[in-house]
């Protein structure tokens, strides 16, 4: 049985359940290298954006639709919100903007790199497991609906009357 966890946003934050970034162990240098890991996996169906500013964030894009992420500990978690860093972010929002209006299917893994000349000593790095496209989920559920029901049936043209029934109409006159 899952421990499906669900959540106000997806973030890496929220996934990770950290606050202002992970820790990472630095030397007498005040860095420390690390082997690259899963900050988070997620995967969904991203159906509009809207832009959101915040003091520690800056320009955000706020994604909504219908999102599943997994952290590096396998815990799952959904939520109709998502946050996503660059260059994820950037990938997703200009796949909406050529979507014409529509969803877009997308799923990325987004690893944790050190990097000695970042502030925090890391940075992001985005895999694509998915191309972020749009989505066919729509176009899919409308084909299966279809295929389900039995044909449509031609409506029967109604008979012209024959003669016998003109005359009965006419008073029984030949």
């Amino acid at each position: 049985m899952s421990n499906l966890r669900i959540l106000k946003k997806i973030a890496i934050a929220s996934v990770n359940s950290i606050r202002q970034g992970f820790k990472v162990e630095s030397d007498k240098d005040g860095f420390k290298d690390f082997a690259p890991f899963l900050a988070m996996r997620v995967v969904g169906i991203a159906r509009e954006y809207e832009n959101k500013t915040s003091e520690t964030m800056g320009i955000s894009q706020q994604f909504k639709g219908e999102f599943r992420a997994f952290n590096k500990d396998g815990q799952e978690f959904a939520s109709p919100v998502c946050y996503l860093p660059e260059p994820a972010q950037g990938l997703l929002k200009g796949a909406l903007d050529g979507a014409d209006g529509g969803a877009v299917e997308f799923g990325f893994d987004i690893m944790v790199h050190p990097n000695k000349t970042a502030i925090k000593g890391y940075e992001f790095a985005v895999s694509t497991l998915l191309p972020a496209k749009p989505s066919e989920s729509l176009a899919a559920l409308v084909h299966r609906v279809h295929n389900a029901l039995p044909a449509p049936q031609p409506e029967a043209e109604p008979e012209a009357p024959k003669a016998e029934e003109k005359n009965a109409k006419a008073g029984g006159k030949k």
